[in-house]
């Protein structure tokens, strides 16, 4: 350690000398005019992983003017401040091949935002296989549920005021969701040509206070957190809450009107912890 410390107070009196002999020489002076400066460059390089930024959100560590250039919001730093956590936000109607990618809008408004309102993702390189949609928040117009009417029951449970699609190319699409669905998520397969996020508005229903926040994940093929199969949803924890969508986890009572979503077929996988041998279900 003593050794260390000495060679590297040696290199730093070098180059400090060498600054001054440079910086002072003069025109009577030979034996100054004959020296070399020492040029030091340090060339910093960090992968571009995810990050926590300042205001919460993940993001993707780049240099701040990658992050300008690719049309994100820098929100603190990351790799040892030498890279800013970029945040990368999509506005109805764009696109993003960036990782970690956010769609918020507080509050909707019938008569101001586009309806619908799509976001395109692509894809970031050509090892990505699976998209992850996480619904941070994510409130629409409920399903279908007035059933007084016997010519009325086949609507039971459709979204027949507003849906949430996302499309998959080359297979089959998830299925139409609607209503409250708070901290779901799902997965999709990664389309070459893309895969759209649709969410479309009865702009004639006002009594619902529409709002969202989507957060998209590209996950490459060997990643183990995305599911092989074509799973819709993945839980990878121990312990955790499954429900069918339109479900508020939080409630503690089921309103009369609680129905489930019309033509829900789709696989809820669980990864199998090391170690463990069965899972048990309890009903909340």
């Amino acid at each position: 350690m003593a050794l260390s410390a000495y060679i590297g107070c040696l290199a730093l009196l070098f180059v400090i000398v060498e600054g001054e002999s440079f910086s002072n020489k003069t025109d009577a002076d030979p034996y100054q005019r004959g020296t070399k400066a020492l040029s030091v460059f340090n060339v910093v390089t960090f992968p571009n992983v995810a990050c926590g930024a300042s205001t919460g959100y993940n993001g993707t560590c780049f240099t701040a003017s990658e992050c300008t250039s690719k049309g994100g919001t820098a929100s603190g730093t990351c790799a040892s401040s030498f890279g800013v956590c970029c945040v990368f936000n999509l506005a109805c109607g764009e696109s993003t091949t960036q990782n970690n990618t956010y769609a918020i809008i507080s509050s909707y408004s019938t008569s101001s935002d586009k309806d619908p309102c799509s976001y395109t993702i692509c894809k970031q390189n050509a090892d990505i296989c699976k998209l992850r949609i996480d619904f941070d928040t994510m409130v629409l117009a409920g399903p279908f549920t007035n059933h007084i009417l016997a010519s009325e029951g086949p609507k039971l449970g459709d979204c027949f005021y507003d849906t949430l699609t996302v499309s998959n190319p080359g297979g089959s699409s998830p299925p139409i969701l609607c209503g409250y669905n708070t901290g779901q998520h799902i997965f999709v397969p990664a389309s070459d040509s893309c895969n759209t996020i649709n969410i479309d508005i009865d702009t004639g229903t006002t009594t619902t206070t529409r709002k969202w926040q989507l957060k998209v994940t590209q996950y490459e093929c060997t990643n183990q957190m995305a599911p092989e199969q074509d799973c819709l949803q993945y839980f990878t924890a121990q312990t955790g809450t499954i429900a069918t969508f339109n479900w508020d986890t939080t409630a503690t009572t089921v309103a009369d009107s609680q129905v489930h979503l019309s033509n829900q077929y789709y696989d809820i996988c669980f990864r199998r912890v090391r170690s463990q041998c069965s899972i048990c279900f309890s009903h909340k």
